[in-house]
């Protein structure tokens, strides 16, 4: 079924509207939605609705709807999100970032304290680089992941996300460092669906497919110790660094930490030439000889749909039944 992005926004606003989420941080958490989408992370997009309904209901008692600036210069931002949500957090100190950046070419942000979800990242870093701005992004999300040797989650899945900008579709990477994502897990327990091999233990430790064994256990890394030592990174950076920590604290409200760097290719080169040089990149890779039946291969980023410039407005997502019917629940409900 088609809908279009702008219908879907109006959507959105209707099954949010008796929350403490305001006007503006509606349209932020809407553009969120709808960018997962179309980059194909539907456990980021609408699927995710309900999850922010029921977080937001509680938000009234906790957050104090501003950032607080810690820290500022030229070339960083230190902020406490105050149990914001995520995508608001991340929205507004990119705002702030993206103005520090033309002026001083590299930007440093830290962002503890976020309550809830932060979204889908891919959609910060597509920002940045339509500013011709270079976007790192370390996380640092609840307790879910196991590391390599050990028999319980204590690292986040902790995403790691990349954009840079070209003369057409950015490069953009948004990996969780989690073998699925703790959204997939839940998605799975909800449909009472069985995981994959391999990716989940339960609380003794074991390999299980049992969605509920594996929320009581853990999520494994990717690539074994390599994941496991990305993972650490995050906890780092976007933890220990600024201060964030979460529930593996022993916090009652789970704190989500971003640290992320913004880079004005200016910095180093002409953006012109920079640009000249990814497309020699991509086009390198994309002529290079396909494996068996492969018969083109993507750069990240490349197969991305989302139109900007108000292009959403005439734009259309193409949804499942599964969605739809839960949207038509969703406004139900109100």
């Amino acid at each position: 079924m088609k809908i279009s992005a702008s219908e879907i926004k109006k959507i959105i606003r209707d099954v949010l509207k008796h929350t403490c989420i305001s006007p503006i941080e509606l349209e932020y958490i809407s553009t969120n939605l709808i960018e997962a989408e179309f980059a194909n992370k539907r456990t980021h997009g609408l699927l995710s609705l309900p999850a922010i309904k029921k977080f937001a209901s509680k938000l009234v008692s906790i957050r104090s709807n501003t950032l607080r600036t810690i820290s500022e210069s030229n070339q960083h931002l230190h902020l406490d999100g105050q149990y914001n949500p995520g995508y608001i957090c991340m929205y507004q100190s990119l705002e702030r970032a993206i103005a520090k950046t033309k002026n001083s070419g590299v930007v440093i942000v830290g962002i503890k304290n976020m309550s809830y979800s932060t979204g889908y990242l891919g959609a910060y870093a597509r920002k940045a680089t339509e500013n011709d701005l270079i976007f790192i992004g370390f996380n640092k999300s609840p307790s879910s992941l196991v590391p390599t040797g050990a028999s319980e989650s204590l690292f986040g899945t902790n995403p790691i996300t990349f954009g840079a900008p070209t003369e057409n579709k950015p490069v953009i990477v948004d990996t969780s460092l989690g073998k699925i994502t703790v959204s997939e897990l839940l998605s799975a327990f909800s449909k009472s669906e069985q995981l994959e091999k391999n990716v989940a233990i339960n609380q003794n430790g074991e390999i299980t497919t049992d969605p509920k064994e594996a929320l009581a256990g853990g999520i494994l890394p990717i690539a074994g110790h390599k994941g496991s030592s990305l993972a650490f990174i995050g906890e780092i950076l976007a933890g220990a660094l600024i201060n964030s920590m979460t529930d593996s604290e022993g916090s009652n409200e789970p704190r989500w930490g971003c640290f992320y760097i913004l880079i004005d290719t200016k910095v180093f080169r002409e953006k012109t030439d920079f640009k000249l040089s990814m497309g020699n990149i991509i086009s390198r890779l994309k002529r290079s000889k396909k494996r068996n039946d492969q018969t083109d291969i993507f750069y990240p980023g490349e197969k991305y749909t989302y139109e900007n410039a108000g292009g959403d407005k005439k734009r259309y997502l193409e949804i499942d039944d599964e969605t739809y019917l839960l949207l038509q629940k969703l406004l139900l409900e109100e």
